[in-house]
């Protein structure tokens, strides 16, 4: 052995070389098995780095990745002079029962659901669910933790007037975020919180247009602000999309005089690609010359994986016209219920009201958690861990179904996001393929259900992000029976 702190039991360093499950996933599953079967003793030291990886026979770095993600879900604590040691937390084993952990069928309640006392039960996500993110890495440990401390912390009057536009600790961190993460400055002042992409999208458009004014989406778009906006006295344009992004020459063909632009150029809604860099140029210089906004949905550049992350709109020097939204359900999931706008400081009471006007404010305790899951490093973490992880699963569905059929399938690999476009040849059809699919327990989505113009692709949405590696094979393997038994 190779410390004294996993003498007596060697079943958790036994990894599965040929898996697909990568070397430092599994070392994380053994640890932090051991951990909530007693194994490792709340307060007891880990083995440290060096002496684990020459004892697996894998590189530090393996370990080292594998320590962080136990750090990120509060398993593991460092201290100065004493290594990693297992966190001090009690209960540690209950919990885990109570979460029914080690039922592959249930999730946690931070994962969607699970089937403890008194709680609701449901089916986890079924692969290839669209847009759901990577939920068996939620930092479970530190948010229940926080959402705790929070509830006995902060004061219930917190959610009056003094905080109209959300949480103003959440709002700064939220501020400082997208200043260095995505080169956004604004003033806390200028984030606005809300309850979802969907209902910022409302807002914006509520604010900047008025009755009669056109407004352009985005073909294949988000269903879900459509469908919010589709109430409103407007015209809604929609404006088809290609490989580089969002026709911008069709619009301002079309609309030239549009009020507001919907766009998700960082990573388009459902199809992945980036929006050209002549396109960004000829959409920036129409808002600034036209006097038209852009409602810019950065939600996806947080689960943006492949270098460099194009910057936003809203950081270009003529981004003084775009509303910046971003979120985070494609990171910590959309039970957390909570995006954001930042909005020019001349518009601040507008935004404010309108968002009370509403009603869509989260959780005061939930966006009081967020803020401190921000301010102590948590989400940054969490991210980073979450790129790696969902990077790894797409390179695994992309392998298989290279590997496996090419007569049928077409595959678009994207450089980030939680979902491919998988284009089909006939005879095969999308709709046909995903009511197969449904019967071998495989959520696939056709790709026409976000399209508003006809023919639609003949394609299908196939989302990696809630499918754990090993998983992915057995569930390509689902699939493949599906294709043949329509094709």
């Amino acid at each position: 052995m190779c410390d004294d702190a996993i003498s007596g039991s060697t079943q958790w360093v036994v990894l599965e070389a040929g898996a697909a499950e990568p070397l430092y996933r599994q070392i994380y599953r053994r640890i932090e098995s051991a951990i909530f079967a007693g194994e490792l003793p709340e307060g007891g030291p880990l083995p440290s780095s060096r002496g684990l990886a020459e004892h697996l026979r894998v590189s530090r770095v393996t370990v080292v990745n594998a320590y962080d993600w136990l750090i990120a879900d509060g398993l593991a604590v460092t201290r100065p002079g004493s290594g990693i040691r297992v966190a001090r937390a009690s209960g540690l084993e209950a919990e885990k029962v109570a979460l029914g952990r080690h039922d592959d069928n249930v999730i946690s309640p931070l994962r969607g659901c699970d089937d403890a006392p008194n709680r609701h039960p449901c089916r986890p996500p079924l692969a290839f669910h669209p847009d759901m993110p990577a939920l068996d890495h939620f930092p479970r440990q530190i948010w229940s933790r926080l959402l705790k401390r929070c509830a006995i912390n902060v004061d219930c009057g917190t959610g009056d007037d003094r905080n109209a536009g959300g949480f103003l600790p959440l709002r700064r961190m939220i501020a400082r975020y997208v200043f260095a993460s995505r080169g956004v400055p604004c003033s806390a002042g200028q984030v606005i919180v809300v309850g979802s992409v969907r209902a910022a999208t409302r807002i914006a458009v509520n604010v900047l247009a008025s009755p009669g004014d056109t407004v352009a989406l985005e073909d294949p778009g988000y269903h879900c602000s459509r469908n919010a906006l589709g109430p409103l006295p407007l015209t809604l344009e929609h404006v088809p999309v290609d490989e580089r992004g969002v026709r911008v020459d069709e619009a301002l063909r079309r609309v030239p005089h549009a009020r507001v632009f919907c766009v998700t150029p960082c990573q388009q809604w459902p199809t992945g690609v980036t929006l050209a860099p002549d396109r960004r140029e000829a959409l920036l210089g129409w808002s600034h010359q036209s006097g038209g906004w852009i409602v810019e949905d950065d939600g996806g550049s947080a689960v943006q994986y492949e270098q460099p992350v194009p910057p936003p709109l809203k950081a270009h020097p003529h981004g003084e016209r775009v509303i910046f939204i971003g979120g985070f359900s494609r990171t910590l999931g959309p039970s957390i219920g909570c995006a954001y706008l930042v909005v020019p400081a001349d518009l601040e009471r507008e935004f404010v009201e309108e968002a009370a006007a509403c009603g869509s404010e989260p959780s005061v305790y939930v966006q009081a958690a967020l803020s401190d899951l921000m301010a102590e490093g948590h989400f940054t973490r969490h991210v980073q861990k979450l790129r790696t992880v969902l990077r790894s699963r797409r390179d695994i569905l992309c392998q298989a179904l290279a590997e496996a059929d090419e007569r049928h399938v077409s595959i678009r690999p994207p450089a980030g996001g939680l979902q491919i476009v998988a284009d089909l040849r006939p005879p095969l059809r999308a709709e046909d393929l995903c009511q197969e699919a449904a019967r071998r327990n495989l959520t696939v989505r056709p790709l026409s259900v976000h399209c508003l113009h006809r023919p639609a692709p003949n394609a299908v949405l196939l989302g990696f992000g809630s499918v754990a590696e090993a998983d992915i094979a057995p569930a390509v393997g689902r699939l493949l029976q599906a294709i043949r038994a329509v094709g």
